[in-house]
């Protein structure tokens, strides 16, 4: 199994919910626990995540970069993560890799954790409504690394977009300087 995602019967609380180990130098260090359905009841919650991880410090996906990942995609979700994986096949490539921050926010400890790894290269990849996060986060990352932004249409996330939408979500990346002229300043000029 490439991520190991389960479920589990000796607790209640988790019951249809699917469960994703995230690890971090090969320790289990908490877990993601997302339900099952796509239509949720009003009295469960979509995500039942472990207690007292500390989601900040960690990145889903960090132990599959290896020495000679130079380029690390950046997402929101485990499931932004397993889409982009997919689409772009990053299973076979040891110089990209795709790792997920758990929301719309980027640590020190996780840009840290991207240095001691020996990164070069990020590319910022956040859904349409993080566009504020997406300009933010790509003026930090580029005082580190050689950082592009892309994102979807806004219709879908990435994890909703096909092999060839995808394809398309990453043949227009641009520098933050560029993101911030073409796309920010065009929403601020609507």
């Amino acid at each position: 199994m490439r991520y190991n995602i389960g479920e589990t019967r000796l607790l209640d609380k988790y019951k249809n919910y699917a469960l994703i180990p995230i690890y971090d130098d090969k320790v289990i260090r908490g877990f993601i626990g997302r339900y099952e359905a796509k239509r949720v009841p009003d009295d469960v919650l979509r995500y039942n995540n472990s207690i007292g991880t500390k989601f900040s410090q960690l990145l889903f996906g960090y132990d599959e970069i290896t020495e000679h990942t130079t380029t690390v995609i950046l997402v929101e979700g485990v499931f932004d993560k397993i889409s982009t994986d997919k689409h772009l096949d990053l299973w076979s490539s040891d110089e990209i890799k795709c790792v997920c921050t758990f929301g719309k926010k980027i640590s020190d400890e996780q840009i840290e954790k991207l240095k001691r790894k020996g990164i070069l290269n990020v590319i910022l990849l956040y859904d349409f409504d993080a566009i504020k996060d997406m300009k933010k986060y790509g003026l930090l990352l580029e005082q580190d690394f050689l950082t592009t932004i892309t994102f979807t249409n806004g219709k879908k996330d990435i994890d909703e977009c096909t092999k060839e939408e995808a394809l398309e979500v990453f043949a227009n990346c641009r520098s933050p300087r560029d993101f911030n002229i073409d796309v920010i300043g065009k929403i601020k000029r609507k």
